[in-house]
């Protein structure tokens, strides 16, 4: 290399050190954020089809509060989701309702038990309702 062109070229040892170093912590933060969001949305969809799995149980002959409980709990337990005693609610009681009497079952779970990251901004529960009409013959 010519002498008088390495004199004049700028000192750069380091500066792609110095930019990796501010650029990764942005780029991890967004990557993780990414993973978080697609988690939360997995979740919800769970709790969505545990509600109607739920329902379709309390609508049919015979179902009682803790039938229906326990396929929720289940459904949700084999997806790898923690409830607890009191997140899954049936109202009413199916073993009282009448015929063609909507029923629903509501799930709730707080969001620091599903997520894979410490709760930082968004700590509240993820919910899901289904409402299904009791195919009871009166």
């Amino acid at each position: 290399m010519n002498p008088i062109a390495a004199r004049n070229r700028p000192n750069r040892v380091g500066a792609a050190a110095v930019e990796f170093a501010l650029v990764v912590p942005i780029f991890l933060l967004l990557v993780f954020g990414i993973i978080e969001f697609g988690r939360v949305v997995m979740v919800q969809q769970i709790l969505v089809n545990a509600s109607r799995e739920g329902a379709r149980a309390a609508a049919v002959e015979g179902a009682t509060q803790a039938s229906v409980q326990k396929i929720v709990k289940d459904y949700l337990k084999g997806c790898s989701i923690k409830s607890g005693a009191n997140d899954v609610v049936v109202s009413p009681d199916p073993s009282k309702a009448k015929s063609r009497e909507e029923i629903t079952v509501s799930i709730a779970v707080k969001f620091s038990d599903v997520s894979w990251m410490p709760p930082m901004i968004y700590d509240d529960n993820l919910s899901a309702a289904t409402t299904m009409k009791s195919e009871k013959l009166d």
